[in-house]
Formats: structure tokens, sequence, C-alpha cells
């Protein structure tokens, strides 16, 4: 069954969300679908009001130089996207080579026979530097103990030995009740915001119906006249 009205204009607005495409309303009452560069911050706008499938948006801002990667981030140039690649390839490595030349961590997991080899160690530190915050002890969304385990080859219990011991510390969060958060936290953003955009856009409906009654009234003559 396919939505219609306003639930339909909820699955658009989601559907966008997830490639950075923001829907504002502008200081006239008219919607705008907006978004952000990543790496510098420039915003483009388009306005249309017949959009009925959010491949519509990336297609308008695809044709324009925009580059999109899902649910990460959103660039204007194609050399904007280039240059974020290679500062992140950059700082993996730069990580990695801290990481090798810190053997404290390493060297009391490798006396284990159970232990994976070094080629399998350095993939599991890679990953961890890539998609957990240290800061936060969480990892990022759709990661996990136990998908780095499958990446990299690695059991399950090494990648959590490794991670509480090699400085990474224990989990803050179990990752899916921190996505469920982050996904509830956007809908509840999501429904706000279309809420306004629904308030603003029946307030200058109404402003136009009552013009326009005031000037039918205006140029009708009065009953009993």
């Amino acid at each position: 069954m396919r939505a219609t009205g306003q639930h339909a204009k909820l699955l658009i607005e989601a559907a966008a969300a997830s490639y950075g495409i923001r829907n504002v309303v502008d200081s006239h009452g008219k919607p705008q679908w907006l978004v952000t560069c990543s790496h510098c911050g420039v915003e483009t706008s388009v306005f249309n009001a017949s959009v009925h499938d959010a491949n519509q948006l990336v297609a308008h801002f695809t044709k324009h130089g925009w580059v999109f990667d899902r649910r990460v981030a959103q660039y204007c140039s194609t050399q904007h996207a280039r240059d974020a690649k290679e500062r992140q390839r950059q700082l993996r490595k730069e990580e990695v080579v801290k990481h090798e030349t810190t053997p404290a961590p390493i060297v009391p997991l490798a006396a284990s026979p159970a232990e994976p080899d070094p080629k399998i160690v350095r993939q599991v530190v890679t990953l961890l530097n890539d998609h957990f915050n240290t800061d936060k002890r969480v990892y990022e969304a759709g990661w996990s103990d136990e998908r780095v385990a499958k990446e990299t080859g690695a059991s399950l219990e090494f990648v959590i030995k490794y991670r509480r011991t090699a400085g990474y510390g224990e989990l803050a969060e179990d990752p899916q009740i921190a996505q469920f958060r982050a996904d509830l936290n956007a809908m509840g953003e999501l429904y706000h915001s279309s809420l306004k955009s629904l308030e603003q856009s029946f307030a200058h409906q109404l402003a136009e119906m009552r013009q326009r009654l005031e000037r039918l009234m205006s140029v009708r003559p009065k009953a009993g006249g």
C-alpha cells in the first residue's frame, strides 16, 4: 500500500536525511531542500514542491557536482570528497604506526598460543582505530566487537580482550542500544521539524485565504445595499 499525504512526506524527508539532505522552510514560507558540505561547510538548496522520491534530490545535487557517501558525509565537489578520503587515510596510517611502535599492548597478547597471527592483530588495531571512540568508549553506528571479529577473522574473545587491555577500555554502552537511541533521537527531530513545517504551511495558507476573503468582501456589494 503506497503512503500518501503527510505520511509520504515524512518518509521522503527521512530518506533524504540519510543522505544529509534536510527539509527547511525559507523566510517566505517555501520549503527548501538543503545540503551542507562535510568538508568546507558550504550550503546549497533547491525549491521543489513536487518531490516524490529522495532519489530525485540526490540526482539533482549530483548533477550539480555533489558527492554523497550515504549516512557518512556529503561533499560539494569530487575534489573535496578526495581530500576528505585522503585525510582519513593519513589519520588511519598515523594511528597504525603509533600502535605498531608501542609494543606493550601486543607483546603479552602474542605470548598466548590462542592469539591470532600479527597480521590479524594489525587488522583488529586498524578497525578499532577507525570505528571505536576512545573518549566516549563506544563504537560508531553499525560497528561492534562482533563485526570487528567477523571482518578480521579473529575470535570474538580476542577482540574483546584486546579492546579492554590495549587502551581502548570497556564499552560505555551496548552498540545496539546506542544505535537505537540515535535513531530515536533522529526520528524525534524529524517529527518536530515536520510539525513546525506543517504549522508554517497551514499558517501561510490561512493568511492567503484571509486576504482572499477580504478582497472578495471589498468588491462585492453588501446585502441590502
